[in-house]
């Protein structure tokens, strides 16, 4: 069962497929671990329904060439002995799980680059440390229960940075926000971090003094609640990185470029010349990875056009499109970039900063040239602390210049400036990730459209992935006579033929308009904080 017209999808058959009968899809709660070590086997555990129908897994890498898993279950389905390739990229991969009733929903899985380990208890105090003799080593952790701390001891030697990063509620999507510790032989508190990240915390340590210490984590509801207790849970999942080798934390610029080759300066901890400075060819896919000789790893989005940085484009005019890489060095500090207008355009700035894990809390202020602030942007919500905002520029000159909300800054304060032109354009949206298809009914998938700058062009939809037997019937609401307004949902039918036999699969939806502008459909997937162009169709 593999996809037909996808072939970049991976899809990994593990067991032959026998006649299907009525059964439920499967239901995963977690994997434990939720990740694995780039080129070595693991076993992972199942936890939740996953049912006694033989098991598959469809992963969405970001380079299927490459990316290659194989899963092996056990008779239950409750464990599972994975293999990682070699050439695996390292960083989060979605995976989804199915059987010949139907499919999850799906979960991030984790590559990573040093070695694994899993937490084991009693670890609740100094005496009962689980010790960790790696310079470099990545626990996948469980704080089970309510009031539950989890304790590691490590070594370190003097003139390193000692780095502990916890992965728990960005991408995991565990329900808790950690904070981190580090104690000295004693027992005294020498650092504490939360939410460095999101909810997930960061310590950064320049060890003076080498011995023994100790890491501690806990945590408190993602939601708070009224309890003032340590909380815990069987979905407190997290992933700590415990390091003094080479750890990056961001990249100038955060791009890369499609057209050309971008020489890119990394800053971390522990990075030595060898790892600071590298250069990154055009290749395929959505983004590049960066790990080599790292502890950890960054993905950078591509773009059309050059990648900058704020070094390289704070005293030339820019011209939209641009991406622009910078960061606000100290306290107090303000960035400025000098932008041209021939003619009137409608132009929409996005900073990036908290999305990219830098603690700036960016503000945008759009400056006319002579000298008055003309728009000023801050916070999308209270949830969404990054600018994006659309402004009227009129022909001449501006500055656009970018600050802290609160006056803060210092080496880790950076942020992604960018810059398009608003034009009539449009997507599109599905409600759900996964859908059956039966001989009992007919299938319906709703597409909404968001129509932006008046887009008023009639749009047609194609399905890709699916058996040759199954024809989807688009169909769209008449326009509206009194309004003239464009449709804004297009209705997908689909019906079972007769003689066609189960089957399975990711499968893409694709909106094309008059023009040609082509955009796939997309759903939210990772507690909505994600999107993805593929689907799942089972049909039974």
């Amino acid at each position: 069962m593999t996809s037909r017209g996808l072939p970049f999808a991976l899809v990994v058959s593990l067991l032959a497929l026998p006649s299907i009968a009525a059964g439920e899809p499967p239901k995963i709660d977690r994997l434990i671990p939720s990740g694995i070590q780039r080129g070595t086997n693991a076993s992972i555990q199942i936890v939740g329904k996953p049912g006694p129908d033989p098991l598959k897994v469809w992963s969405q890498g970001n380079n299927p060439s490459r990316d290659t898993f194989e899963w092996s279950f056990d008779e239950k389905n409750e464990t599972a002995q994975v293999t990682c390739g070699e050439e695996t990229s390292p960083g989060v991969h979605w995976i989804r799980f199915y059987n010949s009733s139907g499919a999850t929903e799906l979960m991030p899985f984790f590559v990573g680059t040093i070695l694994e380990a899993t937490e084991q208890e009693p670890n609740n105090s100094i005496s009962d440390a689980q010790v960790i003799a790696s310079e470099s080593v990545l626990v996948n952790g469980l704080l089970e229960k309510s009031g539950e701390v989890d304790t590691f001891s490590v070594n370190l030697p003097s003139g390193c940075t000692f780095v502990a990063s916890m992965q728990a509620n960005s991408v995991l999507g565990s329900p808790m926000d950690g904070i981190l510790q580090l104690l000295d032989a004693k027992g005294t508190i020498l650092a504490q971090n939360d939410d460095d990240q999101g909810f997930d915390p960061l310590i950064a340590f320049p060890v003076t003094t080498p011995g023994l210490y100790f890491v501690r984590t806990f945590a408190f509801p993602a939601q708070p609640s009224s309890s003032i207790r340590f909380a815990g849970g069987t979905d407190y999942l997290y992933r700590l990185t415990l390091t003094t080798e080479p750890h990056v934390d961001c990249c100038l610029p955060m791009t890369v470029s499609t057209d050309e080759v971008t020489p890119v300066e990394l800053f971390g901890w522990n990075l030595d010349e060898s790892h600071r400075h590298i250069s990154l060819n055009p290749s395929d896919g959505d983004s590049t990875t960066i790990f080599d000789g790292l502890t950890n790893s960054i993905s950078l989005p591509k773009v059309s056009g050059e990648s900058l940085t704020e070094k390289s484009s704070s005293e030339v005019e820019l011209r939209v499109p641009f991406h622009v890489t910078g960061v606000l060095n100290s306290p107090e500090e303000t960035d400025s970039y000098s932008v041209h207008f021939d003619e009137k355009r409608k132009v929409t700035i996005r900073v990036l900063a908290r999305e990219l894990h830098s603690p700036l809390d960016p503000v945008l202020s759009i400056i006319s040239s002579d000298g008055k602030v003309v728009h000023e942007s801050d916070d999308q919500s209270r949830e969404k602390l990054d600018v994006d905002t659309t402004f009227d520029f009129q022909p001449g000159q501006y500055q656009l210049s970018i600050s802290d909300r609160f006056g803060a800054g210092g080496n880790r304060y950076f942020y992604l400036l960018s810059a398009e032109e608003k034009i009539p354009d449009f997507s599109a949206s599905i409600a759900a990730e996964h859908y059956v298809l039966t001989n009992d009914e007919e299938l319906t998938i709703p597409v909404e459209i968001a129509r932006e700058e008046k887009f008023a062009e009639s749009i047609q939809v194609t399905v890709q992935g699916l058996p040759s037997e199954i024809q989807p019937v688009q169909e769209t609401p008449d326009d509206s006579e009194e309004k003239k307004e464009p449709a804004k949902s297009i209705t997908l039918r689909f019906k079972k033929p007769e003689d066609l036999d189960p089957w399975s699969g990711p499968i893409q939806i694709i909106c094309t308009s008059e023009s040609g502008i082509v955009h796939p459909a997309t759903t939210t997937i990772g507690n909505e904080r994600f999107q993805s162009k593929y689907l799942w169709l089972t049909v039974q």
